[in-house]
């Protein structure tokens, strides 16, 4: 009796109990463990690790929706691509996946132009010298033609490159959910929000300079989708993804390929072989004094010619028989 009520097996009967118990999650947003650190208090690495979602392509032979990715392009070129860019993806990438090529040529003709101050950015000088329209072929290039041009229309900031946000952050595609949501909280007691930016409890530091990009209704989707903030927001993280890791099915199935007909050799590879090894080990050179009176040594002549080929004794076979 007195084992029964021993602390451990207190605390594993409370952890079981509170693990079955139907009480809601606590969302505190608030509590901070790393205040002191050198790089400051952020305010993702509570809530922004928490994947809300299954998402499709973790699942190894797991793809991207194609309705899913042409909403994502949508989002991003009519609210995210008006700052940011992706200026190490192209728009063909979208090909065969999410759209045709025809298709895709006449949306990207009506997106901005690109102007010569792009290939400047990308460390390119190409003989381009106005602007012209946009072609799939082309990087996911902002409005803008300089950095200088985009900090003077956004306060002062820069907006940043979302060609790896997929991937490199905590999270991953549930990062850019978080934040794209996130503009709901209110700022807790203790922290002043400056004019010009906003409290977002995902973003490093809780404070950003970007205002909340997606609103209910902004958009309409060419498939019928309600386009809510949540939906959108999930959206435009795959797509983000999708442009991030450049990861297909496609990839996934040439290498299950790959691997099958390696395991699928391997037996035969080893068996052939040791049966080659077998046969070289236990190989038997018989020597005979042949005394029929033609070439008495032919066999030995040969033998001899051969250990000479490659250096090793020359003392002639015959050498080493007594009988003559």
């Amino acid at each position: 009796m007195v084992s029964l009520l021993s602390t451990p097996t207190l605390l594993w009967a409370s952890g079981v109990y509170l693990l079955w118990a139907n009480k809601k999650n606590p969302e505190c947003f608030i509590y901070r463990d790393d205040i002191g650190q050198r790089q400051g208090i952020k305010g993702y690495e509570e809530q922004a690790m928490i994947n809300k979602f299954h998402w499709p392509h973790e699942r190894y032979f797991g793809s991207y929706s194609a309705l899913v990715l042409r909403r994502g392009f949508k989002v991003f070129t009519r609210s995210c691509n008006t700052c940011h860019a992706m200026t190490q993806n192209k728009y063909d990438f979208l090909i065969k996946k999410a759209f045709r090529q025809g298709e895709l040529g006449e949306i990207v003709k009506e997106l901005a132009p690109v102007n010569p101050g792009h290939w400047y950015i990308k460390g390119w000088f190409r003989h381009e010298w106005m602007d012209r329209p946009k072609r799939i072929s082309d990087y996911m290039f902002s409005p803008y033609i300089s950095p200088d041009h985009a900090r003077s229309a956004n306060g002062g900031l820069f907006p940043s490159d979302l060609s790896r946000i997929g991937i490199s952050k905590p999270g991953g595609p549930a990062y850019v959910y978080n934040i794209m949501t996130g503009y709901h909280y209110e700022p807790p007691f203790g922290i002043d929000v400056p004019e010009g930016k906003h409290f977002n409890p995902y973003f490093k530091h809780m404070i950003i300079g970007m205002p909340r990009p997606l609103y209910d209704g902004m958009m309409e989707y060419d498939d019928g989708t309600p386009a809510s903030t949540p939906q959108m927001a999930y959206d435009v993280a795959e797509f983000c993804h999708f442009m991030a890791a450049k990861d297909n099915l496609e990839y996934r199935i040439a290498w299950l390929k790959f691997l099958m007909m390696i395991v699928i050799s391997f037996p035969f590879c080893y068996f052939r072989f040791k049966i080659a090894k077998t046969a070289m080990l236990s190989m038997r050179v018989e020597l005979y004094n042949v005394s029929d009176g033609y070439r008495k040594y032919k066999y030995f002549n040969r033998f001899y010619k051969l250990k000479r080929s490659f250096g090793w004794m020359r003392q002639h076979p015959s050498n080493f028989f007594i009988g003559k």
